[in-house]
C-alpha cells in the first residue's frame, strides 16, 4: 500500500495561502471577496490566512502574522500570497504571487503595470477588469449572499413603490443629483444599514439608481428591484455583462432601458445561481494553477541548494 503524503491526521501536503485583505467590512465587496476566498480555500481543505486583525465570525479566516509566515518559510512551505489589484508591488516579498483583479487596476495607480511583478499569476473577477495584453484566468467570486438578497415569496413584488438612490463616491464630485430623485431613499456605506434591512428595502422598491459602479446594484436586482445606472464621470457602462449583469439593469433612465431591466430582472437570479455553481470550478482551477507554480518555485530553491 502506498501513501500519497495526505491524510486527515497529518493534513494536505500543499502550499498555504496568505491573502492580503484588510479588516472585514460588509460595505466593501472587494474586501468580502478576499475574505470569502480564504474561507472557501479552507473549506476545500487547503490552508489559508488573511492579513487582517478583524474577521467575520462566521467565516473560516484565520489571521497570519509575521511570525507565522516565518515559520511557514522555515518549514519549506513558502506561502502563495494573493494581492488585490489595489496593492502596489509585493509588500510581503513573496516568491509566489497571485494578483486578483477585483476592479480596474488603473483606478488606484496609473503606473500599476510597473508595480505588478512580471511572473505574477493574474486572475480576474469579470472581464471589464482586464487590461490590454494581460493573460489571466477567471476567478469570479459570488460575494452577494442569496440567503439574504432574494425575491422569493415576496408579498410586495406586485406593488412596489419608490426609488432608492445609492450615494458614495458621487457625492465627492460635487455634481448635482437629478430632480426626479429628490425624494428617493438614499443608501450609502457612509451610513451603513444591516444587510437584512437593505434587502427588505429593495424588495419593496420600484427602482434602484446609482451614479457609480456598486455591488449594491446587484443586491437590489436579486431582490427583484431593477437597477438604473446613471451616466457620470465614475461609470461608463454596465459592468459584468460577461456574467449576465445586463439582465435587471438599465443604462440611463430611458423608457426602453427601464422596460428591459424590469422584463429581465428575474433572469438576474438565474444568472447568479449559475455563477454560484460555477465558482467551484473557478476555485479548483485557481488552486491547480497556484499550487503548481508554488511547487515549481520550491523545486528551484531545493535545486539551488544542492
Amino acid at each position: 500500500m502506498t501513501f500519497d503524503g495526505n491524510s486527515l491526521v497529518y493534513g494536505k501536503k500543499t502550499f498555504p495561502y496568505v491573502i492580503y485583505a484588510s479588516q472585514y467590512t460588509y460595505t466593501s465587496s472587494g474586501v468580502r471577496a478576499l475574505h470569502l476566498l480564504c474561507h472557501a480555500l479552507n473549506n476545500l481543505g487547503y490552508e489559508a490566512y488573511v492579513m487582517s486583525g478583524i474577521t467575520h465570525g462566521g467565516l473560516q479566516t484565520p489571521t497570519a502574522y509575521v511570525l507565522r509566515r516565518g515559520q511557514l518559510r522555515e518549514a519549506g512551505r513558502e506561502p502563495i500570497v494573493v494581492y488585490p489589484q489595489s496593492i502596489e508591488g509585493n509588500p510581503l516579498d513573496a516568491a509566489v504571487v497571485a494578483r486578483w483583479l477585483l476592479h480596474r487596476p488603473g483606478i488606484y495607480a496609473e503606473d500599476f503595470r510597473a508595480s505588478f511583478g512580471a511572473d505574477e499569476m493574474i486572475f480576474y473577477h469579470i472581464k471589464d477588469f482586464l487590461y490590454d495584453g494581460v493573460k489571466a484566468t477567471r476567478l469570479c467570486m459570488p460575494t452577494t449572499d442569496p440567503r439574504i438578497y432574494n425575491n422569493l415569496d415576496n408579498p410586495h413584488d406586485s406593488a412596489r413603490k419608490g426609488y432608492v438612490l445609492y450615494m458614495s463616491r458621487y457625492l465627492a464630485t460635487g455634481l448635482p443629483v437629478a430632480d426626479f430623485l429628490k425624494d428617493a431613499l438614499v443608501v450609502s456605506p457612509k451610513s451603513p444599514r444591516p444587510a437584512e434591512e437593505l434587502a427588505e428595502i429593495y424588495r419593496r422598491s420600484e427602482l434602484f439608481f446609482a451614479y457609480e459602479t456598486t455591488a449594491a446594484g446587484h443586491e437590489a436586482t436579486l431582490c427583484g428591484c431593477p437597477t438604473v445606472y446613471l451616466e457620470s464621470p465614475l461609470i461608463d457602462g454596465i459592468l459584468g455583462q460577461d456574467i449576465g449583469m445586463k439582465n435587471g439593469s438599465a443604462w440611463g433612465f430611458r423608457e426602453a432601458e427601464v422596460a428591459h431591466a424590469k422584463a429581465t430582472v428575474g433572469q438576474a437570479w438565474t444568472n447568479y445561481m449559475n455563477l454560484v455553481a460555477e465558482f467551484d470550478s473557478d476555485l479548483r482551477q485557481f488552486v491547480e494553477i497556484t499550487q503548481a507554480r508554488a511547487a515549481e518555485s520550491h523545486a528551484r530553491k531545493i535545486a539551488a541548494k544542492e
